[in-house]
């Protein structure tokens, strides 16, 4: 009789630990963060539209062109929002330049992203800057990295960085883009 009845405590304890571990392993994983993955379809310096190629005249150039095509994937069971999104030119550690920008969707421009859970969804940022103001142009010439920073709606956390591309020379950057 005493084995049967250890049998009956192993068996409720093992019930009672699989339930409490299946509850422990479900929570957690409505805390993964949002994944991320970035295409640089098109980056172009230049004059007037950001369609042509790295201008070499003497002038510098004053547009700086770039469509980033960005699919986000949330695995939670909660929906997550992200916000702010920037790019950010780096020397080393040091940032050099910053450009903020919305998120778009064929016409429609957001400031931030409600993202539902499971699901994965795309937007593009697509822009053009005027980089001739504050002496931004030597900051991007003098730049080895390129990354997209953006506030994932969490107050204690803040911003996610996700490398766009590293880089020696603005020409090796719009020859790394897919340029479509």
């Amino acid at each position: 009789m005493n084995s049967e009845l250890l049998i009956a405590i192993v068996g409720v304890g093992g019930t009672l630990l699989g339930v409490v571990l299946g509850w422990l392993l479900q929570k957690l994983s409505n805390y993964k963060g949002v994944k991320l993955d970035i295409t640089l379809e098109k980056f172009n310096i230049g004059k007037g539209t950001g369609y042509g190629t790295v201008n070499e005249s003497p002038t510098p150039p004053e547009d700086i062109f770039f469509r980033l095509r960005l699919l986000f994937f949330n695995p939670s069971d909660i929906g997550k929002v992200v916000n702010n999104p920037r790019i950010v030119f780096y020397k080393n550690l040091k940032k050099k330049a910053q450009f903020n920008y919305s998120f778009s969707r064929g016409e429609k421009y957001y400031d931030y992203l409600n993202l539902l859970p499971n699901q994965i969804d795309h937007y593009y940022i697509n822009s053009i800057k005027n980089i001739s103001e504050n002496n931004k142009i030597n900051n991007l010439q003098d730049s080895n990295k390129v990354m997209l920073i953006y506030d994932d709606g969490k107050k204690t956390l803040g911003k996610k960085k996700k490398l766009i591309a590293r880089f020696k020379t603005l020409e090796e950057l719009c020859k790394m883009s897919k340029n479509k």
